[in-house]
């Protein structure tokens, strides 16, 4: 499948990229982090931003070894040819696990925190349709859209958690570094298996139109994410207190619900609400979109346009069935979550980087590059 070049700003990347591990971290990864790590869970954020930084510069620098190419194409280049198409049908299947999670965890927040009376099929399809009909339309038309809602969503989020500061209690982020190295080191795994979603990179960096921008990217992303992610994390602990804020399901969306000035600026959590649904429609039209590009490569079709329509019902479908309930999905996503996830994210990324660096694979040498 030939690439249709020049079509994102690294504006957009880094915003589709940001939005894309944010949209669902926001509402889960601050319960985790309190749960293995208490009180020290801002201090696993910071870990983790020094991590991403390190892990995003060989991520990125193995997207630039090969212009033009997406991991499934550059896997041919080095696993051969069925090699490189079942490395292709192993990040699709990925990819559309992840959707269909973030699909459901979407449905099912809308169905317990604002509409408990409407089944939860209706929302996974008319979230469906829309993201259906995003990825139709192309990679550009919902990078734009993420390029303008995701930076008004930080802001709100933002501006709305000031308004928290004076009630927090700071004295409950004490005592510091109480809990052991393992138990921040879990929590660390645990954050790390969101970000290494940012893998989807790999499929963006083809579409820009000046990739040699992509390595000025990884702190910016890494500060988009870590920034309100450390805020989050900081006012749940000051506010719910570590023990019952590892509890709440969705502690974000509690933590909202509670701003309130002079008892007439509330009730700004379906605002808020709102900006999070769009942002995770987005975050699942950039999944779909990826593992339908990767699907149609890995069977040598010539346009992935074809497989959304058909793609949608199944994922629609997938994530309906996923998890029994959300209890379920908050276990999963704790746990085996952190497993499942690393395991795919880096075995494929450090098989192809070895194998690039060993092969010498996309290196430019006299002016040109190898392929």
């Amino acid at each position: 499948m030939s690439l249709e070049k020049g079509r994102l700003s690294s504006r957009q990347v880094m915003f589709l990229v940001a939005n894309m591990v944010f949209a669902t971290e926001v509402q889960f990864v601050p319960a985790f982090l309190t749960k293995y790590a208490g009180q020290d869970a801002w201090v696993v954020v910071l870990i983790v931003t020094v991590l991403g930084i390190l892990f995003g510069i060989p991520i990125i620098s193995l997207g630039l070894r090969f212009p033009g190419k997406n991991p499934v194409e550059y896997g041919m280049d080095l696993l051969g040819k069925w090699g490189g198409r079942v490395l292709g049908m192993i990040l699709s299947l990925f990819f559309f696990f992840v959707a269909a999670a973030a699909v459901r965890e979407l449905a099912d927040h809308l169905v317990i925190a604002v509409m408990p009376r409407t089944p939860l099929v209706v929302f996974i399809a008319l979230y469906m349709f829309a993201i259906a009909y995003g990825v139709y339309l192309g990679l550009e038309v919902f990078a734009r859209a993420c390029e303008i809602l995701y930076p008004l969503f930080l802001i709100a989020l933002l501006t709305g958690s000031l308004f928290l500061f004076p009630v927090a209690n700071w004295e409950l982020l004490k005592p510091f570094l109480e809990h052991s190295p393992l138990e921040l080191t879990r929590g660390a795994v645990n954050m790390l298996s969101f970000y290494g979603e940012g893998l989807a990179i790999l499929f963006l960096i083809p579409y820009m139109r000046h990739p040699e921008q992509a390595p000025g990217l990884n702190l910016k992303i890494t500060l988009l994410l870590n920034v309100p992610i450390l805020t989050m994390v900081m006012l749940q602990i000051a506010t719910f207190g570590d023990i019952e804020n590892s509890r709440i399901l969705f502690p974000s969306f509690e933590l909202v619900k509670m701003i309130s000035v002079a008892g007439f600026f509330e009730r700004v959590e379906a605002f808020l609400l709102a900006f999070w649904v769009t942002t995770v429609c987005l975050k699942v039209s950039l999944l779909f979109y990826t593992a339908l590009i990767a699907f149609a490569q890995s069977v040598n079709l010539s346009d992935h346009r074809p497989l959304v329509w058909p793609g949608a019902v199944i994922l629609a479908a997938f994530a309906t069935l996923i998890f029994t309930d959300v209890a379920q999905a908050r276990g999963f996503l704790s746990t085996t979550w952190n497993i499942f996830a690393l395991s795919v994210e880096m075995s494929v990324f450090i098989l192809l980087y070895i194998l690039a660096l060993l092969r010498k694979k996309g290196v430019p040498k006299t002016g040109e590059t190898k392929e």
